[in-house]
């Protein structure tokens, strides 16, 4: 048992080691529901600070939400399309959790 704890262990770490050293750029899509339309600057700010290239972004539309988030009963809804290295996508998602205006983002 032993053993087998420790290779998963040193796939894990390997993973995270290539996780990290590659420097490759990805296209994502990121949707987010905000408390407020002007909140869209937050998400933009974030982006721009991780040096992503943004090649989309939609209208922000306000939308009611099927059960409350954070006691909201109603968001403000809207995606973008954009580019990013692979390890600054860590340190954006830790940003934009740290924003409470941000209800929910995926």
């Amino acid at each position: 048992m032993t053993n087998t704890l420790i290779i998963e262990e040193s796939v894990d770490t390997k993973l995270e080691e290539e996780i990290l050293t590659d420097t490759t750029t990805k296209e994502y899509e990121l949707a987010f529901l905000l408390k407020a339309a002007e909140d869209a600057a937050l998400v933009f700010d974030a982006l721009k600070n991780a040096r992503a290239d943004v090649a989309f972004q939609s209208s922000i539309a306000r939308i009611m939400l099927a059960y409350p988030i954070k006691n909201e009963e109603y968001a403000h809804f809207g995606y973008c399309y954009f580019s990013l290295e692979t390890p600054g996508v860590a340190s954006l998602v830790s940003v934009l959790k740290m924003k409470p205006e941000i209800l929910r983002f995926l």
